[in-house]
Formats: structure tokens, sequence, C-alpha cells
């Protein structure tokens, strides 16, 4: 399963109300995803919003507001997609080297 990490928060100050989560996306064992890293902006009257809430109720609403406003590839089943289709090409990439080492001469 995906995970994610938020290295830092903070106010934009740009005049647009957003707030930007600093956010990587991580497999399973923690490793960053490569290619998955994004500033998510969010806007500040519904991340307040979220904030009223209490307890699981707000949790969910944050992780809800992150995934909307991080836009399509960046839900738990597209990042573990990724994940697996990084870990599958690792997997044949090495089954190939360990069949034939580069370099190698051949013709087609």
């Amino acid at each position: 399963m995906a995970k994610y990490r938020c290295d830092q928060i903070d106010a934009r100050i740009d005049g647009s109300g957003n707030v930007r989560f600093d956010v990587w996306a991580l497999d399973a064992d923690g490793v960053i995803i490569p290619g998955r890293h994004k500033d998510v902006l969010v806007p500040s009257g519904e991340l307040m919003a979220a904030l009223q809430l209490i307890g699981g109720a707000k949790i969910a609403a944050v992780k809800a507001l992150l995934v909307n406003y991080a836009g399509p590839g960046w839900d738990n089943d597209d990042l573990d997609a990724v994940a697996f289709a990084n870990l599958q090409a690792e997997q044949a990439a090495r089954a190939m080297i360990d069949w034939v080492a580069p370099p190698v001469e051949f013709e087609l």
C-alpha cells in the first residue's frame, strides 16, 4: 500500500489563499516512488472547515482534500500500480542481467 510523506506545510503568499503541502509518495517499504513529488495546494477555507472536525473525521477530511487537490494519479490504487510496475521492471532487468551481463554484442 502506498504511503505519503509531507515534509513541509506553508501558507502561499501569492494572494491565492492556498496552503501548500510538500508531499512525496512512498512505496510500502517507505522508499520514495520516483517522479512522485508534488506541491499540493489546498484552499485555506476548505482546510479550515476540515480542521474543525473531530477525531477520525478530521483525518479523513484532510486526506480527502490532499488527494482531491493532488489531482489524478495520486490515490492509493494509482500509486500502488506505479510501485508495482517499478518492482516488475527491476525484477525483469535483474533477470536479464543475470542471463547476459552487459556489454554484449548482437545482431538483429
